[in-house]
């Protein structure tokens, strides 16, 4: 009997025969969440659960329940989720890393959640009835244990799981353990001067003044840096946020819609960045989203060996000295 199958059958269990449930039928339910979304069975099987109950009317038996903050409190470090036993219960003190855009009307919420240990992702579901959680704000999450699919493991919420907003506590900003060494080899599209959608819960960056979602809308400004880091070896993608890419170029969004202004063309700080920082050398660290690695920390390094540059300004079609050369003085 393949998982599906058992989920199912413990699900048609958990109803009884009075419910007139079909195995096979919750069964390709259950497989078909797990393909189009990438998720765990159990996941899968939690959410066809949760539809199985509002529609038999049974949606608030055995309902999560949502702490007052009072309970035992022992968290452990995000990185140990990936050791000892998966079936063992947890808690963790958190900070809301990031939060994606769900992929299923089922999903709650989606996104990754750190501590200086490391970052890991987790999913809430609409049938867990647990409390809305915001990006940079830190929770204590009590209650949890891990799955693992594909090698990778996320957090697992349970009826008896809670989250609690941490009030007053402080934890780091997530992600560590990604860190890379190398030249900015290209800046891509879409950096420099860009446009979001304003619409609650949106913020995708627009593509000629449309939305992909809400369609034609008036943009709000932004600054970001899309770009490759190499090592020698390996091109890593790497996004620049806000406050990252004003940090590195000391350009505000206020004075970079001014420049843009005087030269009718918000296309000029892509090209500021490009001419100040293609071919520098860098440490660059901070999370792993998808193929991307969002930067926290980015350091300008002098005095990078030689081989790394020369390898890196042929692929630029320069050569080490002017690489060199732009590699100090954007350091200076």
């Amino acid at each position: 009997m393949d998982t599906a199958t058992s989920a199912a059958s413990e699900i048609v269990q958990k109803f009884g025969p009075d419910a007139g449930l079909d195995e096979e039928e919750i069964a390709t339910d259950i497989q078909s969440i797990v393909r189009e979304w990438s998720v765990p069975v159990d996941e899968a099987a939690r959410s066809v659960m949760g539809d199985l109950r509002e529609e038999h009317d049974t949606s608030d038996e055995a309902a999560p329940s949502v702490s007052d903050g009072e309970s035992d409190f022992n968290p452990s470090p995000v990185d140990s989720i990936n050791s000892g036993n998966l079936n063992e219960y947890k808690d963790y003190l958190v900070r809301i890393v990031s939060l994606w855009e769900p992929r299923d009307d089922r999903i709650d919420q989606v996104g990754l959640i750190g501590d200086d240990s490391g970052v890991v992702k987790f999913t809430t579901w609409e049938n867990d009835n647990l409390p809305t959680v915001e990006e940079g704000e830190v929770y204590r999450i009590k209650k949890v244990n891990a799955e693992e699919y594909n090698g990778r493991f996320a957090i697992k919420f349970s009826n008896s799981s809670e989250i609690v907003k941490a009030e007053g506590e402080t934890v780091g900003r997530g992600g560590g353990g990604i860190q890379i060494s190398g030249v900015l080899a290209e800046v891509e599209s879409g950096s420099g001067l860009i446009k979001r959608c304003p619409e609650d819960d949106c913020n995708r960056v627009l593509q000629n003044g449309r939305c992909a979602v809400h369609g034609e809308v008036e943009g709000e400004f932004d600054l970001r840096i899309k770009a490759i880091i190499d090592d020698g070896h390996t091109a890593h993608k790497v996004i620049f946020g806000t406050e990252a890419t004003v940090e590195l170029t000391g350009i505000t969004i206020e004075e970079a819609k001014q420049k843009a202004m005087d030269a009718l063309d918000t296309s000029v700080i892509a090209q500021e960045i490009k001419d100040e920082f293609l071919g520098t050398y860098f440490d660059i660290e901070g999370p792993q989203l998808g193929q991307n690695i969002l930067v926290d920390d980015a350091t300008i390094v002098t005095g990078a060996d030689e081989e790394t540059l020369e390898s890196v300004a042929t692929m630029l079609g320069r050569d080490t000295h002017q690489s060199a050369s732009n590699e100090t003085e954007a350091a200076a």
